[in-house]
């Protein structure tokens, strides 16, 4: 079976389940999660103050809102992601380049070319990259790489 991939976010948010446990102020980390993940719509969020538990997160309020956006919608997979484990989504990122009318950086995996046209991928020609590869391959341009 493959394990549910989950934002970045939930991540975090998971392991601090797994701190409290770790501490012993917290008997299971997987039923805490179930139970945050359920109430989550029911008046509670998973995640920010409003949390049925009480606990308090450490999550900037862009990635609570993140959080409570990825159980909101998909809340049978984040239950599956705790029963059967999970794999952290890699961020992916466009290159722009200011002043070239919001064009963005396309790859060709296969030749390894370089032009700017639109965002759409297609085949082998990419557009949008994880920071590993822009790490690896277009370093030059790291500093125009924005979340896609």
């Amino acid at each position: 079976m493959n394990k549910v991939k989950v934002p970045a976010v939930f991540d975090k948010w998971y392991k601090q389940l797994k701190q409290l446990e770790n501490k012993n102020e917290l008997c299971d980390a997987s039923e805490a999660a179930m139970f945050l993940i359920s109430a989550q719509g029911h008046g509670y969020s998973a995640a920010g103050e409003r949390n049925i538990m009480k606990f308090d997160f450490d999550l900037t309020g862009y990635e609570q809102n993140e959080m409570l956006y990825y159980i909101h919608n998909n809340k049978v997979e984040a239950i599956r992601a705790i029963l059967d484990g999970y794999e952290v989504e890699k961020k992916l990122y466009h290159i722009i380049f200011p002043g070239f009318n919001d064009e963005y950086l396309n790859y060709s995996k296969a030749t390894k070319r370089m032009w700017l046209d639109d965002e759409e991928e297609q085949g082998h020609i990419k557009t949008k990259f994880t920071m590993d590869f822009i790490e690896e391959e277009l370093p030059q341009y790291k500093q125009f790489a924005v979340e896609a």
